[in-house]
């Protein structure tokens, strides 16, 4: 039921009906497009309104746990990493980052120097993503 508090107060609506939060018609990343933090409101309330009980989290004090976490993450300009979340640029703030190219990706290889032995010990793959604005690129392991 917390769960389902907490959606009323965001979306400013009296009730939720059933478990239907990513209804288009009630969930609150498409009542509210341009507001990013919505998604991380999806996230809390995929562990907190559920059909099966064993899938919820077990008391308010684990939803608090989580509510507090994703707000401090909110709070610090912090955003989910999926595809279908926009993610505004860190330096403009007007534009948004889109994928370089598809699939474009870049790999370094790493080494580890030790008792004068140099040993290669991975790869690291990035992805670069860049502002449709003003060019500012992000890169992202992948």
């Amino acid at each position: 039921m917390l769960g389902k508090v907490l959606w009323c107060m965001v979306a400013g609506r009296l009730k939720l009906h059933r478990e239907d939060f990513r209804n288009p018609r009630f969930n609150v990343t498409k009542l509210f497009p341009d507001d990013a933090d919505m998604h991380v409101v999806n996230t809390i309330l995929e562990k907190s309104v559920v059909t099966r009980e064993e899938d919820c989290l077990g008391s308010a004090q684990d939803l608090l746990l989580i509510v507090l976490a994703c707000s401090e993450m909110v709070q610090r300009g912090g955003r989910i990493l999926r595809d279908e979340v926009p993610m505004r640029c860190r330096v403009c703030q007007i534009g948004y980052y889109q994928a370089a190219k598809p699939g474009a990706s870049a790999a370094w290889g790493l080494n580890q120097f030790s008792n004068g032995v140099d040993q290669h010990v991975g790869v690291l793959r990035m992805a670069p993503f860049i502002c449709d604005r003003c060019g500012h690129v992000q890169i992202f392991r992948t």
